[in-house]
């Protein structure tokens, strides 16, 4: 199964500056670690660089896609997507590197979000309280049209987040 995790705020920011914009949020990422830990953690390169981004992030199978790969900057992740086609490659990876089951995360950025919603079953998204004054945001119409939200629930520090997972809607 592959699915996509990530927070945004309100109008559907996601980053700025090619980091996050919005304070810690303990709550989100106790729910990141949950979900991802002993998985495989899929990310474009701009995530990956991320000064706050663990490299590779433990407990995990690290994958980062880039356009211009160079082996030094990458030397520590467990794998590396090069080139088109990334979401044929991404279920290549799964079906013939990684163990039986294993989920796949796509953790972001928006491009590479978008290149594989046609691969993702289903997502975890954080809402963040309020707005931010990102650079980069993600289509949430899009993401309500092609999704639909099974459950949703309020952290339990009362930090103002509020977690949904989404499933692909049948058509």
């Amino acid at each position: 199964m592959i699915k996509a995790i990530l927070a945004c705020d309100r109008n559907g920011g996601i980053g700025k500056n090619g980091t996050l914009p919005w304070p810690h949020f303990s709550e989100d990422f106790a729910h990141f670690k949950r979900e991802t830990t002993g998985f495989a953690v899929v990310m474009g390169s701009t995530t990956w660089k991320d000064p706050d981004m663990p490299k590779p992030m433990p407990l995990r199978i690290n994958v980062v896609v880039s356009r211009n790969p160079t082996e030094d900057m990458f030397a520590k992740a467990h794998h590396i997507i090069r080139g088109q086609d990334i979401a044929k490659q991404i279920i290549k990876l799964r079906d013939e590197h990684l163990e039986v089951g294993m989920q796949v995360f796509i953790i972001g950025g928006k491009h590479l979000i978008e290149q594989c919603y046609d691969i993702i079953d289903e997502w975890f998204l954080t809402l963040i309280p309020g707005e931010y004054d990102c650079d980069t945001y993600l289509d949430l119409d899009y993401i309500r049209n092609t999704w639909e939200v099974k459950e949703t629930w309020n952290d339990e520090k009362d930090q103002g987040l509020e977690f949904q997972w989404l499933t692909r809607k049948v058509k």
